[in-house]
């Protein structure tokens, strides 16, 4: 209750001082001047007045008198080569614009740190979670739309839960164009790298290479593809040496490899690289997302379009918040832009 009133009267105070109303006061120090069409001179006067009182708002505090947080948790697989960055920067446009707070976290592919994560979203009130998801976590997501916080998954989905909204880069075409290049580029025994994370797009990049691989009459050679379930205490890095080894130790290797994501492909550029085997005259290599570290090591890739899918999701968010029953939202994103670098170009 004290902390109420010294938040309402210095609200008061501040008001006095500029010469406008409470509510004046509120929209200017929430972020939302320019939204609720505050005039900058008064947007101003506003600021001085809180300056030369020393008044700092009780965010938490405030929001939750309202029966509002503002807060919206961001849990991101890890924070890699800058991915989760890029996302942010399609994201925080939109929650600044409309007064909202995002809070993000880590989940590093593990299901119990997954399960910590959402739960003290929920303890903290968050009014929404757009989450980076894995197979194995369904039971958390479920106990989220439970209690009737709105949830989205960024960058993949889960197949058998159609109930969550979702915003994602539809891969499928991408994959293609990838593998197309190497076709066009005189690839004919082509291979794979990969990892099961139980998630619909991942997946469709396995399909859409053997799907392109049969339409060009090649074959799928199961010596050449090394798809493998995820270790999250391991990560990646053991795992794509393991299958480069394997793979390319073999009388018979592939002339061209497709990988699932760039962290791999980085992987495996530096153990093809240990075993002496050069790229691209022995092998070329392909990857998908286009990281911040794909063009130094000319690395040959898709462009993933971070930013768009931010935004979007942000958007998504907004609107389940405002409207629960226009959910499940689910919205795929379009990106073909190939980018050909040394990796794949002779």
């Amino acid at each position: 209750m004290t902390n109420d009133n010294n938040i309402s009267s210095s609200l008061v105070e501040v008001a006095r001082r500029a010469g406008v109303s409470k509510t004046t006061v509120s929209y200017v120090l929430s972020g939302q001047a320019k939204k609720r069409r505050v005039a900058k001179k008064t947007a101003n006067q506003v600021l001085e007045a809180a300056k030369t009182l020393n008044y700092v708002p009780h965010l938490w505090a405030r929001n939750l008198a309202r029966q509002q947080t503002k807060a919206i948790g961001l849990l991101f697989a890890n924070y890699e080569l800058n991915w989760a960055s890029f996302v942010m920067a399609g994201l925080l446009p939109v929650f600044e614009a409309n007064g909202y707070i995002p809070v993000t976290s880590t989940h590093l592919w593990d299901k119990e740190r997954m399960g910590r994560e959402l739960e003290m979203a929920l303890q903290r009130r968050d009014e929404g979670v757009i989450c980076q998801p894995f197979s194995g976590c369904n039971e958390y997501y479920k106990d989220v739309l439970r209690r009737r916080v709105p949830l989205v998954f960024i960058a993949d989905t889960i197949e058998n839960m159609p109930e969550v909204s979702y915003v994602c880069w539809d891969s499928t075409p991408a994959a293609k164009l990838a593998v197309h290049h190497l076709i066009e580029t005189g690839r004919r025994r082509i291979g794979y790298i990969g990892f099961e994370l139980g998630i619909k797009f991942a997946k469709a990049r396995y399909q859409a290479y053997r799907d392109t691989l049969a339409e060009a009459g090649l074959e799928a050679n199961n010596d050449w593809i090394g798809l493998e379930p995820l270790i999250p205490s391991k990560r990646s890095g053991g795992s794509v040496i393991n299958i480069v080894e394997r793979i390319m130790s073999r009388q018979n290797k592939p002339d061209a490899l497709f990988i699932q994501h760039d962290t791999y492909a980085l992987e495996a550029l530096e153990k093809l690289n240990q075993m002496g085997i050069k790229v691209p005259d022995d092998v070329a290599i392909i990857g998908m997302g286009d990281v911040i570290t794909a063009s130094p090591y000319g690395l040959s890739t898709v462009h993933e379009p971070l930013e768009e899918m931010g935004k979007i999701a942000a958007e998504t968010m907004l609107e389940l918040i405002e409207k629960p029953e226009k959910g499940p939202m689910q919205r795929a994103i379009s990106g073909t832009e190939l980018k050909i670098r040394k990796t794949t170009k002779s």
